[in-house]
């Protein structure tokens, strides 16, 4: 990938400084490219830092890294360039192998010109694109599932595209949890290839299957590759046809992965593809960059700060060439010349004029003691030479640790400067490149190819600063400023001082951006008050005054340029003023530049003596290009002593002779009668190189001998020197010096004495006038050589008090994740808290985690903690990346980041035990066990308890069905007595199971006598109505447990009406349903009315007020409905009238399966949950049943655990429910027992009401009537094969029954029992006579007893 948008920020720097700092100063709130998954575009912005060729890299140029095309160079300036205030790359990385950890920013692509005329083009702003309209743009790249792959190609024909660029596309990018029904992230793989005409197809995106994207988005998403064609092998622009021709070029985007589930919602298209043509100016002579970020790391454009070491100058040449003589032993080259006056680390230029040496700039890394030979090493050569002649030049050369230029010692300047331009720090020689260059500058036309303002970054900020100016520097010629001024200036400005910090530095250092037009004389001014310099026009040239000691290597000697007395000044008159003490300020903040908080920051300086006479006045500063706290902090001491020490100003008028002589600058001494109440100083009247004569010697206080007197005079060459006084002689006219001077003192000159106890007053000429009268008038300001000193002392500087609330912040440290099972409202929640250790000066923080290939959930906080709710998280994989802000709001670059796998109650429950069995009675049984120790299944977990037909050692939770459900803090249940087996598994919150169930057999007693009416059985055939059902090798099983249907649904308030043709559902079925568009939330939901066969109702939740005001959403729809599956056994049981207490026992042999355990067989692996190819037992089956008295008014399906039911009617249906996609179920036997208990009937019924025995037979020869309370089953057609199988046993008691006396039931010849009508009233009741032996009906009491099965309605 590669750039998709471009912005330019086109604001010319002239940068001049080591370790400049060059600030970006587009302050754009554009956001990048976007969407809800997390981007992958990119910007691309250029900046420009600098007309005229510049150094580039502070950190390669420092150590010596030369190569710009080198990958140590390259990484060398990602430490240079800072974005937010943090550097790319890390300041202690290895620069030749930094590692990924190195970097603060993953996806920064940076480039960069060094400002030649031969630049290469960077990538640029667009300045033409052409979208393409293909029949290809648009349509689906295709990868079905088991089918193939089905790519999309365009062809580019233009021989002048730089950057194809690819849209890829998806309407919707998500998957479903079959399990919840919530959106999950889901994956592409991709593949971009460029096939060349003259060349093999190329895959330039998604090598080795490399390019994923994942996520998810439930709006249309698209991603953008771009393709830079000059990248790839054998590009060229050869029009199409010729030879060798790249053009024609095939551009093919490919899925390489397939398109998922029915549940996986990412089908892809080629959504574009865009021609992009670059702007393809070089911008000769200009230094600029471009780089390339990442929306994802970027949402905003960041600040962008270069340390750069900015434009190359002339710096003086190397000196006069000097004969010698060398030897070479090894590497080490000794060169003998008696009193060469070189020091260690000063550079020559090296000729080996004989011998076998080898010509180059070296570095002397040793001088003898005795001054007459110097060491260097020469590594590229390693021999033996032995005395030989040479030649050196002493060499003026860039230290790079700070770049001073190292000036030989004795070096003597020859008004030549270098061909070759260097980068150097050094004040003096900026201000004189400054003043003669002449540079054209970018103008309007440089910007005619571009086709709109547009393209070029506010670029009416920057158009006066670019169209108005179009020079850089002065333009003067060499020969109208002093070379040599600026050379002496050059040599105060590098020589080394203490730096405040227990180092050494420059004592003088320019590190400056000139980054707007400015006046000439202002920007002179400032760059001279880097160097306490002022600029002056004199004698046709440009020169410097620079506020420095005549002798460096003793800055407490005094040397005057020149003297007045009374004698040389228009009548004899000086004229004092000095400045207020209110003026006077006593303590001095200095602002200058901190590279490392890349901020204004400010030193303090403070004159405690001061302080005690004044109080505290206090006064700023601005530096201008200091980067340095020493620097700044000699700015501020200078200051304050001057202030203090320079309070007095003399102005005066002098005569031609002396008036040329000086110039501004000049130190000279005053010995003013007035001031000092003697005359101290005259004319000179005759001299020689030992002997002066003096003017006026009765007016004139000559100081003692004893009191080391000197006297200062004027030699013909317009210095002045100061010799010590020997004597006086010819009555003390003449005086007599120590040692002669250099020449005869100028006759008629002035002259001053000094001695140790009276000093002539020291002064620095700040102006000459040249007047109407043909005199000059100067203007001196006092002059204290002791400050020199005083600001260099080596005071050291206080610790650096950094403001951790504004600068930016380390990385957070000490994060962790734990998992917790915490207890909230009697249940188990699971929750994942995130701790870390809290950073000093942080304001807040940002944390971002996701789950998986997920997006990233971001989240701000003030704490060093937080917690993710179990309603939040799931398990998986997660990661997090944790930043803090400061109190501006800055983040802190690189993040700290940490992957941990959260299980989220995955773990499973533990088995349980102590599982036993007690009969309570004869129809139920207790099932005990021991407390669960897993929270997660004591509150809201539940245990499960199946039962299976077969023994202990067969018996599998899976071929199990279901008995009772129990919550997962109880340890007994009653259950039905069944024989088999019972079995146990844990259930958490998160519906995990045991991973092994505990067991326990049970066989039934004998039970009391009882009817078994019915023992229904189904099996191979299965002739009854099947629902997602079908028989297979004899075994009844799910057809599909993949099936989905499909359709729409609308919601309002809390009712969903779903709506898919022929849907199949009914009232009470639980299917899952995903809600696929819409604001409906996804679960599994009971069926509540089925309307009709393409409709049903389900209730839904409450939608998000915060998405919807309304409360009603629609859209499309997708239930799972091959995981639900019914089968409703062939006949309905008919007990021929209503009757209670029918018990009925289930009857279910199955088996649970996997439908496959191998991938290749698996339909949809995404829905699969289960790959052990173990356990089968997340499935559901359950035998209910239904009862109706009038088989029209049906009750609703209940699940049969084994029970008494009261109805005529009954019909029996089998469900199953599946989880998983996977797993299914085998029914080889279904069916039920069907018993009626034996009971006993003494009460019969009466004119509507219930009478207990006895009864009194009557003497009616039709016999009495018995109607049994309670009616008997007696059997029907279909259960028994008669109405009267099953008829009871009735016992008949009479009380006064004479002898001979018998009683008669009445039935028919079939055993049916008749009433006095001749009605059957089998298991009704009976018809009772009683006669006496002469076989006369008599009136007996007498009581019954029925015994029979059923108990009737």
């Amino acid at each position: 990938m590669t750039d998709l948008n471009f912005a330019r920020s086109d604001q010319a720097r002239q940068v001049s400084a080591t370790d400049a700092i060059f600030k970006s100063t587009v302050k754009s709130e554009a956001k990048l490219p976007s969407s809800a998954l997390k981007s992958i575009d990119f910007i691309t912005l250029v900046d420009i830092l600098s007309e005229g060729e510049i150094e580039l890299s502070a950190t390669a140029h420092k150590n010596n890294i030369t190569d710009k095309t080198s990958e140590a160079y390259k990484n060398s300036f990602l430490k240079d360039l800072f974005l937010n205030k943090q550097p790319v790359l890390q300041a202690d990385a290895d620069v030749n192998n930094p590692s990924a950890s190195d970097f603060n920013y993953e996806s920064v692509k940076f480039r960069f010109q060094e400002g030649t005329a031969n630049n290469l083009v960077l990538p640029a702003a667009e300045i033409q694109t052409n979208e393409r309209t293909d029949n290809e743009i648009g349509q689906l790249v295709s990868f079905p599932k088991g089918g193939t792959v089905t790519p999309r190609s365009v062809t580019i024909t233009n021989v002048n595209i730089d950057v194809i660029r690819v849209r890829v596309k998806f309407d919707q990018f998500f998957s479903i949890d079959n399990e919840t029904g919530d959106r999950k992230s889901t994956k592409v793989k991709i593949q971009i290839k460029v096939n060349p005409s003259n060349g093999s197809e190329v895959i330039v995106i998604g090598a080795d299957d490399s390019e994923i994207i994942k996520g998810k988005s439930s709006a249309s998403y698209s991603r953008d590759y771009g393709i830079r064609l000059s990248e790839i092998t054998g590009y060229n622009t050869t029009p199409i046809g010729d030879s060798g021709a790249f053009f024609p070029i095939t551009v093919t985007l490919v899925r390489t992965n397939d398109e998922g589930s029915n549940n996986t919602f990412n089908n892809m298209r080629l959504g574009g593809v865009t021609e992009v043509i670059e702007e393809p100016r070089n911008y000769p002579h200009v230094a600029y960059t471009s780089l390339r970020l990442s929306a994802e790391e970027f949402p905003s454009l960041p600040s962008r700060i270069f340390r750069v070491r900015g434009k190359k100058i002339k710096i003086p040449a190397e000196g006069n060439i000097v004969t010698a003589e060398y030897t070479q032993t090894g590497t080490t080259i000794t060169v003998q010349k008696t009193n060469h006056g070189l020091l260690e680390n000063d550079s020559i230029i090296f000729d080996a004029t004989s011998g076998a040496g080898v010509d180059g700039t070296f570095i002397i890394n040793s001088v003898a003691s005795d001054g007459n030979s110097f060491t260097f090493l020469n590594e590229s050569s390693d021999q033996t030479v032995n005395t030989s002649n040479c030649t050196y030049k002493p060499n003026p050369y860039v230290d790079r640790a700070n770049g001073r230029i190292v000036y030989p010692n004795n070096y003597v300047f020859s008004g030549s400067l270098k061909a070759t331009k260097e980068w150097t720090s050094d004040p003096a020689w900026i201000l004189y490149d400054l003043l003669i260059s002449h540079e054209e500058r970018i103008t309007r036309k440089d910007f005619d190819s571009v086709t709109s303002v547009d393209d070029v970054l506010d670029f009416d900020a920057i158009s006066n600063e670019i169209v108005e100016n179009l020079q850089y520097g002065c333009g003067l010629s060499e020969t109208s400023v002093d070379k040599f001024v600026f050379q002496k200036a050059s040599k105060y400005c590098s020589e080394l001082v203490h730096d405040g910090q227990n180092g050494l530095e420059p004592r003088f250092s320019l590190n400056t951006n000139i980054r707007t037009q400015q006046e000439a004389i202002k920007l002179i001014n400032d760059i001279c008050s880097v160097m306490r310099a002022m600029p002056f026009y004199s004698e046709g040239t440009i020169k410097i005054s620079q506020d420095a000691p005549k002798d460096f290597s003793d800055p407490n000697k005094i040397e005057f340029d020149y003297v007045f007395n009374n004698a040389n000044v228009v009548d004899g008159n000086f004229v004092y003023s000095g400045s207020s003490l209110k003026t006077r300020f006593t303590i001095i903040n200095i602002s200058y530049f901190d590279l490392e908080t890349q901020d204004i920051d400010y030193v303090t300086v403070k004159d405690t003596e001061a302080i005690q006479k004044y109080g505290e006045h206090i006064n700023t500063i601005r530096t201008f290009g200091t980067t340095s706290r020493g620097q700044a902090q000699r700015v501020g001491k200078w200051f304050l002593n001057t202030q203090q020490t320079a309070t007095e100003v003399c102005a005066f008028e002098t005569n031609i002779a002396a008036g040329s002589v000086v110039q501004i600058g000049s130190i000279i001494g005053i010995a003013d009668r007035v001031k000092a109440a003697t005359r101290r100083g005259g004319v000179v009247k005759a001299a020689t190189t030992t002997a002066i004569t003096i003017d006026n010697v009765d007016s004139t206080n000559q100081p003692n001998i004893g009191d080391s007197p000197t006297i200062s005079c004027l030699l013909s060459n317009g210095t002045v020197e100061t010799r010590t006084i020997d004597s006086y002689s010819n009555n003390q006219t003449v005086v007599n010096v120590s040692s002669a001077f250099t020449s005869a003192p100028v006759v008629n000159s002035p002259y001053i004495f000094e001695s140790a106890s009276l000093s002539v007053t020291n002064w620095r000429i700040t102006s000459i006038k040249e007047t109407a009268k043909k005199t000059y008038a100067i203007t001196a300001l006092s002059h204290n050589q002791s400050k020199y000193a005083a600001v260099e002392d080596n005071e050291l500087l206080e610790v650096k008090n950094t403001n951790v609330l504004t600068s930016v912040l380390s990385s957070p440290s000490g994060l962790t994740l734990e998992e917790k099972i915490v207890i909230i409202n009697k249940r188990a929640v699971s929750k994942v808290f995130i701790d870390w250790k809290p950073v000093f000066g942080a304001s807040s923080y940002e944390l971002q985690y996701r789950r998986d290939d997920d997006n990233f959930t971001v989240v701000n906080t003030q704490e060093s903690s937080f917690e993710i709710k179990q309603t939040e998280f799931e398990a998986g994989s997660y990661d997090l990346r944790l930043f803090a802000f400061n109190a501006l709001g800055q983040r802190s670059a690189l993040p700290t980041e940490l992957n941990v796998p959260v299980k989220s109650f995955s773990d499973l429950p533990e088995q349980p035990t102590g599982f036993e069995i007690e009969p309570v009675n004869n129809y139920q049984v207790r099932l005990s066990w021991n407390l669960s120790l897993a929270k997660d299944v004591l509150f809201g977990g539940r245990c499960l308890i199946r039962h299976a037909i077969t023994s202990l050692d067969v018996t599998t939770f899976g071929n199990s069905v279901d008995i009772d459900t129990s919550h997962g803090n109880t340890t007994e249940v009653i259950v039905p007595a069944l024989a088999g087996t019972f079995s146990i598994k844990f259930q958490d919150v998160a519906n995990n199971l045991s991973a092994n169930a505990a067991k326990v057999e049970f066989a039934l007693p004998e039970t009391e006598d009882e009817l078994l009416i019915k023992e229904q059985r189904e099996q191979t055939a299965f002739s009854g109505t099947k629902n997602n059902v079908s028989v297979v090798s004899g075994a009844l099983q799910l057809t599909n447990p993949n099936t989905t249907i499909t359709g729409t649904y609308s919601q309002s308030g809390l009712v969903i009406t779903v709506s898919i043709n022929s849907h199949n559902l009914i009232v009470g079925d639980k299917p899952r349903i995903t809600f696929t568009s819409g604001l409906a939330n996804s679960g599994i939901f009971p069926i509540l009315t089925v309307p009709n066969a393409n409709t049903f109702t389900v209730a839904g939740q409450i939608i998000n007020p915060e998405k919807n005001e309304t409360g009603t959403t629609s859209g499309d729809v997708t239930v799972a409905n091959g995981l639900l599956g019914r089968y409703d056994l062939a006949n309905t049981l008919d007990l021929g009238a209503v009757y209670q207490n029918l018990r009925l026992k289930r009857h279910i042999k199955s088996e649970g399966f996997n439908i496959s355990d191998q991938f290749d067989s698996t339909s949809n692996v995404d829905e699969r949950l289960n790959f052990d190819g173990a356990a089968v037992d997340r499935l559901k089956a359950r035998l209910t049943v239904q009862t109706s008295n009038d088989d029209s008014t049906y009750t609703s399906f209940t699940n049969l655990r084994n029970g008494s039911f009261v109805g005529r009617f009954f019909k029996f249906r089998a469900n199953v429910i599946s989880v998983d996609a996977n797993e299914n179920i085998k029914f080889t036997e279904l069916g039920f027992d069907a018993s009626l208990p034996s009971r006993v009937e003494n009460k019969y019924i009466s004119s509507g009401n219930v009478i207990s025995t006895p009864i009194q037979s009557g003497t009616s020869a039709n016999g009495i009537d018995i109607v049994f309370a309670k009616r008997f089953f007696t059997g029907t057609s279909d259960i028994g094969g008669s109405t009267n199988a099953f008829l009871p046993s009735i016992s008949i008691t009479p009380f006064d029954l004479p002898q001979g006396g018998f009683f008669i039931i009445k039935e028919d010849g079939n055993n049916n029992l008749l009433n006095a009508a001749n009605q059957n009233v089998n298991g009704i009741g009976f018809n009772i006579i009683f006669k006496n032996s002469s076989n006369v009906v008599i009136d007996v009491k007498f009581s019954f007893q029925a015994l029979g099965y059923g108990k009737g309605i």
